[in-house]
């Protein structure tokens, strides 16, 4: 990018923390580079650049989350979202620190890329194996959906049952909560009917567990997160 990003931080110290004047330096210093600008604002309205300042590090999973977050926030093409996302890092981790995640670039929706696909799952099963499970509500997400497309790993649908299981048991109301309660439902829709309806009881109990106490509007905002 043409626009140094530390040094529009540098020229003021708690810009970072104020979209108007972080928007004012940069056409301050960089008058001519009004879309590099507002891609990198729209890197900075998503909340990312302040979770990696507070948090002081970024890992191959949360680079992946992140840059699909803001593919799927803003009509902007991955490789200027990325640039940007690598400024930010740059920026607030030190000079080089985003040349490492780069190589994790995501796949792209309209070009479903075998090798894409294994630097997630290779990324997400050292995470596993690391923590004994996947720690997150998005990192058992993306694992479910390779095994429930059967996307580089064979397709599974009992494995892909196990993440989405897991975000209902642990991470309710989180982004991919009602996401998960969905491919749930496709999973369980072409079992016999008996088995069907236990498993619908079960998850409406566990929902019925998370929402009590609140009102129905309430519930129906949770729901239209979704």
């Amino acid at each position: 990018m043409r626009i140094d990003l530390e040094r529009v931080l540098n020229a003021s110290n708690d810009c970072i923390n104020s979209a108007t004047r972080l928007k004012g330096l940069m056409r301050d210093l960089y008058p001519e580079e009004k879309r590099e600008i507002n891609v990198l604002l729209n890197v900075y309205d998503s909340g990312i650049p302040i979770i990696i300042m507070k948090k002081g590090s970024v890992d191959e999973t949360e680079y992946y989350h992140y840059i699909k977050k803001i593919l799927d926030d803003y009509a902007m093409e991955e490789d200027a979202i990325t640039e940007a996302l690598n400024e930010w890092i740059d920026a607030l981790l030190g000079k080089g620190y985003s040349e490492g995640l780069y190589k994790y670039g995501i796949p792209r929706k309209k070009n479903y890329e075998a090798t894409g696909y294994k630097i997630l799952f290779e990324c997400l099963s050292k995470s596993e194996q690391a923590n004994e499970k996947l720690k997150t509500d998005f990192e058992n997400y993306y694992m479910g959906e390779l095994y429930y497309f059967g996307l580089y790993v064979d397709k599974d649908w009992n494995k892909a049952k196990k993440y989405y299981r897991r975000i209902i048991k642990d991470f309710f109301g989180c982004e991919y909560y009602w996401k998960a309660c969905a491919r749930l439902s496709t999973i369980y829709e072409p079992l016999d009917k008996e088995e069907f309806v236990k498993a619908v009881e079960q998850m409406n109990y566990v929902v019925r567990k998370h929402t009590k106490g609140l009102s129905e509007k309430e519930i129906s905002i949770l729901l239209g997160e979704y």
